[in-house]
């Protein structure tokens, strides 16, 4: 009985001390995790699955890393060496698809922006440069996405096409020059379809607005379309000397003696 109460003692005291059979590690900062999984065990702050605080060269969720990627984009902030200019924004860093006139430089390539869409070593007329097509939606003749790059000052200008290769505001035909006597940003008739119609008139071109004139003001190939005629006689309103009378309009028989302008 002797000996079984001094074993049973004996075993106590082991317990206590190394815990018979258990780990013998302690959770000292009481985070709920222990080494060596717990990279530091004096910092409750310090765990896996922590949050990390980029660049203050601490790995709190201990997976071996002290953060330096605050946007995980795959880039390191510029803050800690790294190549991202703005580790704010997970769309910022180098290789970003650049975004054309909106003063951000995606790209981290030092430039506040991308203001030549085209890369055809000419900025947009839409931000002060000479490229009178750079991004597709610039006004210039026969402008668009796919044809920007061969668009631009110096460019040889294609005749008959409809585009200002070279925007000088005019589309080269073969053959002389034919310009822009109006003023209107469209050169003549004598053009392909969608150019002036109407090269004496500045208030006739592809971008007006049609009125009810008597002239085909946007070069549709239609006349006072939409204009209201009242009377239903073919003459539109604008031209009509009496809209509610059949009988009255240019071009109608006159009746002699009865004081009326038909």
């Amino acid at each position: 009985m002797q000996k079984l109460t001094v074993t049973l003692t004996l075993c106590t005291a082991l317990l206590l001390a190394a815990g018979c059979g258990g780990s013998g590690l302690e959770d000292a900062d009481g985070d709920g995790y222990l080494p060596p999984a717990d990279c530091n065990d004096n910092d409750s702050s310090i765990h896996p699955g922590a949050i990390e605080i980029p660049y203050n060269e601490v790995d709190e969720d201990c997976d071996g890393i002290a953060a330096k990627d605050a946007d995980f984009d795959g880039h390191d902030g510029a803050e800690a060496g790294g190549d991202d200019c703005d580790d704010g924004d997970a769309s910022i860093h180098p290789g970003a698809a650049e975004i054309p006139y909106d003063g951000i430089d995606q790209d981290c390539d030092g430039g506040a922006d991308d203001n030549d869409a085209d890369g055809d070593g000419h900025d947009s007329v839409l931000v002060g440069g000479d490229d009178c097509c750079d991004s597709g939606t610039e006004m210039s003749l026969g402008c668009s996405s796919a044809n920007a790059s061969s668009i631009h000052p110096g460019a040889t200008d294609t005749g008959g096409d409809g585009v200002d290769q070279n925007c000088d505001g005019q589309d080269m035909q073969s053959g002389p020059i034919d310009g822009d006597s109006d003023g209107d940003g469209f050169a003549s008739d004598a053009r392909p379809e969608g150019i002036d119609c109407d090269d004496t008139d500045p208030t006739v071109n592809p971008a007006a607005d049609e009125i009810c004139d008597g002239k085909d003001n946007d070069c549709d190939g239609e006349t006072d379309e939409g204009a209201l005629d009242f009377d239903g006689d073919g003459v539109p309103v604008c031209l009509d000397c009496d809209d509610f009378d059949r009988s009255r309009y240019p071009g109608a028989t006159e009746i002699s003696g009865n004081d009326i302008d038909e």
